[in-house]
C-alpha cells in the first residue's frame, strides 16, 4: 500500500515539473519570436507586453482550475478505488 502511495506521489512530482517546465518554454518561445516581431517592425513592444500578460493570466486561470477542480476529483476517486477493498470481507482459504 504504501508503495502505491510512493508511486503516485512520484507521478504527480513528475507531472508538475513537466508542467512548470513546458510553461517555461512557452513563455521564453513567445518573449523571443515576439522579441522577432518587434525587431522586424511587424509588432509594437506594447502590443507584445499586453499579449504576454494575457497569456500569463491564462496559465494561472487554468492553473486555478486544475488545481481546484480537477484535482481534488482525482483524488475523491483514488481515495474510493483504495478502500474499496478494505471493506471488503476477509476470504480465509
Amino acid at each position: 500500500m504504501i508503495r502505491i502511495v510512493e508511486t503516485r506521489l512520484t507521478i504527480s512530482s513528475v507531472c508538475v515539473c513537466v508542467f512548470q517546465v513546458s510553461e517555461l518554454a512557452l513563455e521564453v518561445a513567445i518573449v523571443y519570436y515576439g522579441g522577432h516581431l518587434v525587431i522586424t517592425g511587424q509588432m509594437s513592444s506594447g502590443a507584445l507586453i499586453s499579449f504576454f500578460i494575457y497569456v500569463l493570466e491564462l496559465g494561472d486561470c487554468l492553473e486555478v482550475f486544475y488545481l481546484f477542480f480537477v484535482l481534488p476529483i482525482h483524488f475523491v476517486y483514488m481515495k474510493t478505488k483504495e478502500t474499496h477493498p478494505l471493506n471488503q470481507s476477509p476470504v480465509f482459504f
